[in-house]
């Protein structure tokens, strides 16, 4: 017990000071006479640094390893984060298909807990998947359920990225008015949190969908003129 203690407790102090290669070695050394709690701490730190080394699949690795021995432990809520986190990292390294995997089963934990904060966010990056995998019905009914989470746990920026998401898919489906009402409330709240670079996002969003309606009006106008240019 006193080489876990010490190696985790070195593993973790090399790990703050950003001795990443340290923190590898300690934190393995001592896996082996680790408890399950420990193991998952262990696993779910090696995770982060080999993350960090931009080595996602080595990443996953680890964060499963401890996924693991937290449903062993029935650790719903360590459930939960480690599930989240594995998502995210496959959405970001475009596996969208085990990204959604990741986050329907972090859904399913979730129907246990009360944790509307989180729900609301996995159910937004859900929604995306669903629109980045052309599952356009899914993400509408997705995004507009997280939505409504968003504003009842008063997340102003997972709402406004909420509504940029459904505008953006809306704006997919052809639905432009809809998605114009969505990016310009998203766009509001962006400028209130002084959210530059996403305000810059959603106002060329906003200028590029003001341009299409406005050449099919014009189309609407000149195509029976057009029509009657070629009768004569």
């Amino acid at each position: 017990m006193t080489n876990l203690v010490n190696y985790f407790e070195l593993g973790q102090k090399a790990y703050n000071n950003k001795n990443y290669n340290d923190a590898i070695n300690f934190f393995n050394k001592a896996l082996s006479s680790a408890d399950g709690a420990h193991q998952i701490e262990i696993y779910k730190a090696l995770g982060e640094i080999y993350y960090r080394f931009s080595q996602p699949k080595e990443a996953i690795i680890h964060y499963t390893k401890a996924l693991r021995i937290a449903s062993d432990l029935k650790d719903i809520k360590m459930e939960i984060k480690l599930l989240q986190t594995m998502g995210n990292i496959c959405h970001e390294v475009k596996s969208y298909q085990e990204a959604i995997k990741c986050h329907e089963k972090c859904l399913e934990k979730l129907q246990k807990v009360q944790d509307a904060s989180t729900k609301s966010d996995v159910m937004r990056s859900l929604g995306t998947l669903y629109s980045i995998t052309k599952n356009h019905l899914k993400a509408l009914s997705t995004l507009k359920e997280a939505l409504k989470l968003q504003r009842e746990v008063g997340n102003k920026r997972g709402e406004a990225m909420t509504l940029y998401e459904l505008g953006m898919e809306q704006a997919d489906m052809d639905h432009k008015q809809e998605a114009l009402m969505n990016l310009r409330t998203a766009l509001e709240i962006f400028n209130s949190l002084g959210m530059d670079q996403d305000v810059k996002k959603v106002q060329r969003e906003i200028s590029g969908i003001e341009y299409e309606l406005e050449e099919e009006k014009w189309m609407e106008k000149s195509l029976p003129k057009l029509k009657k240019f070629h009768h004569i």
